[in-house]
């Protein structure tokens, strides 16, 4: 595909808002940059200021905690935009003082990793950021670029290659598979090693591993560090670092403290598949792989997050549910405290029989089964 994709942010003036930070968070390589300078290349006369966290006048004038230095720094402009704003030490303080001398500026950061950006700007920026999400492209966004039926039928390459926004702008299975290798070792990593000193790189990649293995199922901490053989505190450390770099995806059980509902193991996906399936060196048709369930499930989940985020259930909290003997729903959404629940099968003949303790336990919740035939209907 090589037309441009429509984002869902595409129209960023109506996410800026009058005396708040607009920030950007994602992974690398997502377009957010693209998005960004996009939207201020659309602007006309306006005075824009571009620049990044790597660069030198930045660093010293948002670190500064200089009220006199942040005005020289943000002169005349209408707009600024800090590209990468984590690598910048005490960013937050410094964007903090920066909106409120100067609230009438329209002020766009991004940021890779919500492990350095969050911890930096939350507490500063309480109040003063408003706080966008971008993922890997959404069947959503494909289909308003490409239309239903082109979508619905690129379902293979999208669970095999996933859905970078350059792995979707490319053609040819080897192109795309070296692209996403690239990614991986380039890009994906890089944040986890530049955010802490990591002793032992090659942990990091088992670790990657072993849950790229286990999509779809429940977690132990104690089992993975066994794996990768590293104690648990540390597994909980990289999985915590893999979160934040939006990498990993933590999905935990849902209970009201019912006694026979599990919530101390988490489920983890990938925010995206493509990369998941770079990590295990499978690029198979997913119509013979033996993980294609847990794939599909992987898939699924990714992708009701975006629809959620980028909709009207953008404050809905997402979790599995599973009681003690083995019952389970696959996705379960909480939404102004009513439940919605999805089952999510490959196999579009797969039978699913609602568990009754569920929904005598939760009599206003609704269960759907979701399968490769339908999931447009609960996707888009």
């Amino acid at each position: 595909m090589k037309k441009y994709i429509k984002r869902r942010y595409d129209n960023l003036e109506k996410h800026i808002i009058h005396g708040k930070i607009t920030v950007i968070y994602g992974p690398r390589q997502i377009g957010k940059t693209t998005l960004v300078d996009n939207y201020l290349d659309g602007l006309k006369n306006r005075q824009i200021y571009r620049t990044t966290g790597e660069d030198r006048t930045t660093i010293e004038a948002l670190s500064s905690q200089s009220v006199e230095k942040l005005k020289d720094f943000a002169g005349t402009y209408d707009y600024i935009f800090v590209d990468e704003a984590q690598a910048i030490p005490g960013v937050g303080l410094g964007l903090k003082m920066l909106i409120d001398a100067l609230p009438d500026k329209k002020i766009i950061v991004t940021g890779s990793s919500s492990f350095d950006l969050t911890y930096k700007l939350g507490e500063p920026l309480t109040g003063r950021q408003n706080k966008l999400i971008l993922y890997p492209v959404s069947l959503g966004e494909l289909e308003k670029t490409f239309g239903r039926n082109a979508v619905k039928g690129d379902l293979a390459d999208y669970l095999t290659f996933g859905m970078y926004p350059e792995i979707r702008a490319i053609d040819g299975r080897n192109n795309k598979i070296r692209r996403l290798d690239s990614l991986v070792e380039s890009y994906l990593l890089r944040d986890i090693l530049q955010i802490v000193a990591v002793k032992n790189p090659l942990a990091i990649r088992r670790l990657l591993t072993a849950l790229a293995y286990q999509i779809g199922s429940l977690v132990s901490l104690n089992e993975l560090a066994s794996i990768v053989q590293i104690d648990v505190k540390t597994v909980q450390r990289y999985i915590d670092l893999l979160t934040q770099s939006f990498v990993i995806y933590p999905l935990g059980g849902y209970s009201r403290n019912l006694r026979n509902e599990m919530v101390q193991k988490r489920k983890y996906y990938f925010y995206d598949v493509g990369i998941r399936n770079a990590i295990i060196g499978d690029f198979n048709d997913p119509m013979i792989r033996g993980d294609i369930g847990g794939l599909f499930e992987n898939f699924v989940v990714m992708e009701r997050a975006k629809y959620r985020a980028y909709g009207e259930l953008f404050y809905a909290n997402d979790f599995f549910w599973r009681n003690d003997v083995g019952q389970e729903i696959d996705l379960v959404e909480d939404h102004d405290g009513v439940l919605h629940g999805l089952e999510i099968k490959w196999n579009p003949n797969a039978k699913f029989k609602t568990p009754t303790i569920f929904t005598e336990n939760y009599p206003n919740s609704t269960i759907d089964l979701i399968t490769r035939d339908n999931l447009l209907k609960f996707l888009v």
